[in-house]
């Protein structure tokens, strides 16, 4: 039961983390999200160091399942497109742990996710868009479209359509290298 309850906080907090960043962390806020007090939370967790270390483990696991069927993925559109509407906010979380990185933690857990996900996109990147390179310019060409692709998402565009435009847009540059 008490499982369920934190599992509670920890997604509130993971989707306002995902949309405002740093200020998604903020306890009264979430309280408000989960229809609870703040002395519910401190119950739970004891404090916030402990609840952002929550935070991190859950979007490791999300990744996880995320990658788990990315490694089914035919293509970008719609195989990959479709999976990354359905992670929307673990993608968002994903940047703002990016747009934070000068904390320690979360540039730990950028560096786990990330060798989950090179591998996903490496592999597509040479079988779907036929990138014309060798592996250490295929991982180089995934660092920088990595990279870009976080510098442009956010909420409002991590659609179909502007998922669709920007692997398109991979799609071009990549055969640029030909």
């Amino acid at each position: 039961m008490k499982q369920d309850r934190k599992e509670i906080w920890v997604k509130a907090g993971y989707e306002l983390f995902a949309l405002k960043g740093q200020s998604g962390l903020q306890i009264e806020p979430i309280a408000k999200r989960v229809g609870k007090n703040k002395s519910s939370f401190y119950h739970l967790f004891a404090d916030s160091e402990i609840f952002l270390d929550e935070l991190l483990k859950y979007h490791i696991s999300q990744t996880k399942l995320m990658c788990d069927k990315e490694t089914k993925a035919k293509n970008f559109n719609p195989d990959i497109i479709t999976i990354f509407l359905e992670y929307k906010t673990d993608i968002l979380f994903n940047k703002q742990l990016r747009l934070n990185h000068q904390n320690a933690e979360f540039r730990k857990v950028i560096k786990i996710v990330d060798k989950d996900l090179a591998d996903v996109y490496t592999f597509l990147l040479k079988t779907d868009l036929k990138v014309p390179l060798k592996q250490k310019g295929i991982d180089s060409f995934f660092q920088l479209a990595l990279h870009n692709f976080f510098l442009q998402i956010n909420a409002d565009n991590l659609n179909f359509q502007w998922l669709a435009d920007y692997f398109d847009e991979i799609k071009r540059l990549a055969k640029s290298f030909g």
